[in-house]
């Protein structure tokens, strides 16, 4: 989730051995009495999360698959929907065995294991998320960028708060959002073919919300009965000679299967 749950943020043509023009936000992440510095670099279809010295997050919107990198580990973990696909597969037997046991258990016993895993069993359905979206009339300002609160509750309860600024009052801003819809389009069915087998494995994507508020997200609020769990804003926007190295796996990193360490 923490690798997962930033991942919130200037069409170029990627051609070999050339170097387009991006853009690099940098960002602060208050939770607790943490702070965490994050940058976002986007470029053509290319976005990716630096959240620590110890992890990024990358989507290839081009070629529809994300990484996830593990700087300590010198590893990475490719993510598209062949390798999702593959890792359900392999885990419905040991699912199939998990309902016969459920199955089999006292209604105790049974009732305990619902509770602990949140009511939601292997055998169960997910139903789809319920979203509540309203504007709270309130402005603020950040990096010198108006914006709008937004609040966001899910399933009847406020689960984020979204102050959202106008595109174009930011350095490349339409543009980077149009890749963070598309991220967010591709983690929603990600998400979903797992949920379809596993209903309890995963949390909401946290990307789902930049497709339902209209608007440049300049703070994002993270909140859990009632409390603001975490804070993440906008420093700075600017243009930035990236390349195609900055979004692909580094050399000499070595990849790992999913759902290993």
């Amino acid at each position: 989730m923490s690798k997962l749950k930033h991942l919130i943020i200037m069409p170029a043509l990627a051609i070999v051995g050339v170097v387009n023009a991006g853009t690099v936000y940098t960002m602060t992440e208050k939770a607790g009495n943490s702070t965490d510095k994050v940058k976002l670099s986007v470029e053509g279809e290319s976005l990716r999360m630096d959240q620590s010295s110890s992890d990024a997050v990358v989507f290839n919107g081009a070629m529809q698959h994300a990484l996830n990198i593990d700087h300590g580990k010198r590893s990475y973990i490719l993510i598209d929907r062949q390798e999702i696909a593959k890792t359900v597969e392999q885990l419905n037997p040991a699912l199939e065995r998990m309902r016969q046991e459920l199955a089999n258990m006292p209604p105790d016993q049974r009732a305990m294991v619902e509770k602990m895993m949140g009511g939601k069993m292997p055998s169960s359905k997910s139903e789809p998320p319920k979203w509540d979206i309203a504007a709270t009339g309130e402005t603020d300002s950040q990096a010198g960028i108006d914006c709008e609160w937004h609040d966001i509750s899910l399933n009847g309860k406020l689960s984020q708060r979204l102050c959202m600024a106008d595109p174009d009052k930011v350095t490349g801003g339409r543009a980077a959002l149009n890749n963070m819809r598309a991220m967010a389009e591709f983690f929603d069915d990600v998400f979903s073919q797992i949920r379809e087998q596993m209903p309890f494995a995963l949390p909401q994507n946290p990307m789902s919300n930049v497709n339902k508020v209209d608007g440049f997200p300049i703070i994002t609020q993270q909140v859990n009965n009632g409390v603001v769990q975490s804070d993440l804003r906008l420093d700075s926007a600017e243009s930035v000679a990236l390349g195609r190295a900055v979004f692909e796996a580094p050399e000499g990193y070595s990849q790992k299967r999913l759902g290993t360490r």
